[in-house]
């Protein structure tokens, strides 16, 4: 069948309607397809996230732009649960890099919604977080944030709820651990309104809240810290917490605080029952309540600090020991007082107020009070403390202080004092009223000045001191006491003294005691005395009436070697100056001046006397030596010098004698006259002696000696050694033992113990008489050649005796025996018995 030419024009038209569909069809399932495809790949990413969560790779490429931008952040782990859920886990952040250490904030999990509107409209994406097993470690000082460190703040176990906001982060509630203290909080930070606005609110709280943490932080901050790492809380105690916080507006900053529990640990104290609440209102800080109890008190303490007006306000009273107030003040308050020298034992009782002041100038305006058992300074005990006490800017002040020095076995001083302490250069002066006795100041002074205190032995009251001690704590060396000093009843170096007053200076480098006046019964002592403390010497000079022996203890025992021959029996002025060494004699280097009514020396008594004594090095010298001795007069010069030790030594006198009466020289010696009717008529004795011995106990063994004596104008045969003579002479001769002998000399010596004359001469009218032998000094004993010539010294006398010595000698001539007392005279050529026959 033929088609129509209508109906062929119309068919190639239709052909190309099918052409477009079926191409049109191919299209649309290939969109298809590749629609389902790609929702296939995102069904198939979304699952990945969510069961596999975000690449390794991807996340390392996140934390290198975050880098770049400054922040060092690290990812453990991110997934996405569809539609609104996004799960971060081990996510930290550091101070300067991952290289230095643990982060300073990081979290276990962090889990946040996914606000798809918000984002839409405002940008905000990720709106509200919550956080588990957080952690912040804040470096409170310029360094790395190294955990172990006590300056850094940690907190941990940390959960909780964030929310942002265009105008502030809000913490819902947090959750955590502060010094094994659990704690909660919930608040808000306000973002400032000067913020970046090309920058979206994510950058601007990394900008200015997280990244700040790795910022510089005031040093009170670095001091809060330590002290809260040096806290233990156990038992029940708990710290909650709320606030609204502003960094622009301050005055808007609302904190309020509180905590309590039932024991915390604070530097080895244990404290319980403790309660601190506080707050932060309207630019006032203020604690308003905190207590807390030890096992010997309590303490509490209250606090308002008006920064806007700067002006601070606070009180605290305790009745804990020292010992535990200490432990809850500032360590460098601590490591001043012990530094410084002090301990404390005991209760107390304290008390400090901060008058209203501006924040830098509270020191000006703090007053307290101290009462407490006992303080131990360097090992003294100050019993029962009570003290008062302000600080005023650079200079703390001590109002008063009374309390009891025990010293033990030196029994009870007493102590008042007040003065200051000039905190900018440690520096101090204060006022001591003091009673009690020095030996309590041993651990004070230094090991020379031992012997010195130890020579001090108190019978009557406790020795009063006044004075100021200056210096600096820092440096022991710059410490001085300048004072009076008075004592009773006491004995120095074993000398008894009534009472004693002197100004007393005390410095690093001596001891000096000025305007001494210094009372005994026979006399008094003025003058001045210095100790160095770096050698064992003593300088002196002094004016005393005091029996020299006594001074002679106080100053050195050598100097009571020296003297043990005399013995002071009258008023006595002695001049003395110089120094004494206590150890090396070699230092010595004094000069004595005395005058005396009445010295004797080996029993001989001397009136009117005046003598230097020295000494130079290990030498002393007598010198100058000027007396009345028996009616007439002596002088003379000793030197002594040591031999082998401090208590051993050997002097060498020079004397001479002029005009000494016979009769008092016998009568001292312990001897005496036949006719006590004579006893003026013993003539004078004129004569000079070197001698030199050791002073030790056998000192009569130890004389030497050589000299000699002249006496005249004597009746010398009325003395009692020349009694028997005188009848021997009668039995040859009537009355011839009655003449008169008037003059004697003679040279003698003086060894191991014995007098020994071998040229002794007594002259008289018609006869003479030579004398030969010793005599033994400790026992009296007599051993002497007695031999009577006639006439005196002439060349007539030289021819009579020529002839008559047969005569004399088989007549005249004695041996002498016995003692001074009690002589025995006996005929050397001829039996006693025939001289009966001569009458």
């Amino acid at each position: 069948m033929k088609t129509s030419p209508q109906n062929e024009t119309a068919r190639p038209s239709r052909l190309k309607n099918h052409a477009a569909i079926r191409t049109a069809g191919r299209l649309l399932r290939r969109l298809l397809f590749f629609i389902l495809f790609l929702l296939a790949m995102l069904l198939a990413g979304m699952a990945y996230l969510q069961f596999f969560g975000v690449p390794k790779s991807c996340l390392r490429y996140m934390e290198r732009e975050l880098h770049q931008l400054d922040y060092s952040l690290s990812l453990g782990a991110m997934r996405v649960y569809w539609p609104d859920r996004l799960i971060m886990k081990n996510v930290g952040y550091y101070s300067s890099g991952m290289e230095a250490g643990a982060p300073l904030v990081s979290a276990r999990n962090i889990e946040t919604t996914l606000q798809w509107k918000k984002w839409m409209q405002e940008g905000l994406l990720l709106e509200r977080f919550f956080m588990t097993g957080g952690e912040v470690r804040l470096a409170t000082y310029d360094g790395p944030s190294l955990t172990n460190s006590p300056a850094n703040l940690f907190l941990e176990n940390i959960a909780g709820e964030l929310v942002y906001s265009q105008s502030g982060l809000t913490f819902t509630y947090l959750n955590g651990t502060l010094c094994n203290m659990p704690f909660s909080a919930s608040g808000f930070f306000a973002l400032p309104d000067d913020m970046n606005p090309e920058k979206t609110i994510y950058e601007q709280w990394m900008s200015h809240f997280v990244k700040n943490l790795d910022g510089p932080m005031p040093e009170w901050v670095q001091g809060i810290t330590e002290e809260l790492n040096a806290c233990s809380f156990t038992g029940s105690g708990r710290l909650e917490a709320t606030f609204r916080l502003d960094p622009v507006r301050l005055n808007g900053n609302i904190i309020s605080l509180h905590a309590g529990g039932g024991e915390a640990l604070v530097r080895g104290i244990t404290l319980t029952n403790w309660v601190l609440s506080g707050e932060l209102t309207n630019g006032v800080a203020s604690v308003t309540n905190a207590r807390f109890h030890s096992a010997s008190g309590s303490c509490s303490v209250l606090l308002e600090d008006d920064f806007a007006n700067d002006r601070l306000e606070a009180s605290a009273g305790s009745t804990m020991t020292m010992n535990e107030n200490l432990a809850l003040l500032p360590l460098a308050w601590q490591n001043f007082l012990k530094d410084a020298g002090f301990r404390f034992e005991g209760t107390s009782d304290a008390g400090i107020q901060v008058q209203p002041a501006p924040m830098d100038q509270f020191t000006e305006n703090v007053i307290g009070r101290i009462r407490t058992d006992t303080v131990l300074y360097k090992d003294i005990p100050l019993r029962n403390i009570c003290l008062t006490f302000e600080w005023d800017k650079d200079v703390a002040w001590l109002n008063g202080c009374k309390a009891t020095i025990d010293g033990g076995p030196h029994g009870q001083g007493t102590l008042q004092t007040d003065g200051m302490l000039y905190l900018n250069n440690n520096s101090f002066v204060n006022h001591f009223d003091l009673s009690f006795q020095p030996q309590i100041l041993l651990p004070l002074i230094p090991d020379s000045a031992d012997a010195f205190i130890q020579s001090f032995e108190f019978s009557g009251p406790m020795p009063e001191v006044k004075g100021t001690l200056s210096g600096q704590l820092a440096d022991l060396k710059s410490i001085r006491f300048k004072g009076h000093t008075r004592m009773q009843d006491f004995a120095w170096q074993g000398a008894p003294l009534s009472s004693f007053n002197a100004d007393i200076l005390v410095t690093n480098n001596f001891i000096q005691l000025s305007g001494i006046q210094a009372v005994r019964q026979e006399g008094d002592m003025t003058g001045e005395i210095t100790m160095p403390l770096d050698k064992d010497t003593v300088e002196f000079n002094i004016a005393s009436q005091m029996n020299p022996k006594i001074m002679a203890e106080m100053i050195h025992p050598a100097v009571v070697s020296i003297l043990e021959p005399f013995e002071f029996r009258g008023p006595t002025d002695v001049l003395a100056r110089g120094a004494i060494d206590y150890s090396v004699r070699t230092q010595m280097n004094f000069q004595v001046e005395v005058q005396a009514t009445n010295i004797s020396i080996y029993s001989l008594d001397l009136d009117d006397c005046s003598l230097t004594v020295s000494g130079t090095g290990d030498e002393y010298r007598v010198e100058n030596f000027n007396g009345r001795l028996c009616g007439g007069s002596a002088v003379g010069s000793m030197v002594f010098f040591p031999i082998t030790t401090n208590d051993d030594y050997r002097y060498n006198l020079d004397a001479a004698f002029t005009n000494l009466s016979l009769d008092a020289i016998m009568r001292q010696i312990g001897s005496s006259t036949n006719d006590p009717s004579d006893a003026a008529k013993q003539g004078h004795a004129t004569g000079h002696v070197l001698l030199s011995g050791l002073t030790e106990t056998n000192w009569l063994n130890s004389l030497v000696a050589k000299g000699h004596i002249t006496i005249d104008e004597g009746m010398l045969l009325s003395i009692r050694l020349f009694g028997p003579l005188s009848l021997w002479l009668s039995r040859v001769v009537p009355n011839l033992g009655y003449l008169t002998q008037t003059e004697f000399e003679s040279d003698f010596t003086i060894q191991d113990g014995h007098l020994q004359m071998d040229n002794a001469r007594m002259y008289g009218t018609v006869i003479s008489i030579a004398i030969r032998g010793q005599y033994g000094l400790a026992d009296q004993s007599l051993d002497f050649r007695v031999q009577v010539k006639f006439l005196r010294k002439s060349l007539f006398a030289k021819l009579v005796n020529l002839v008559t010595y047969p005569i004399t000698k088989l007549l005249l001539e004695f041996q002498v025996g016995g003692t001074l007392e009690n002589p025995d005279w006996r005929p050397v050529n001829l039996p006693k018995e025939l001289y009966f026959n001569f009458h």
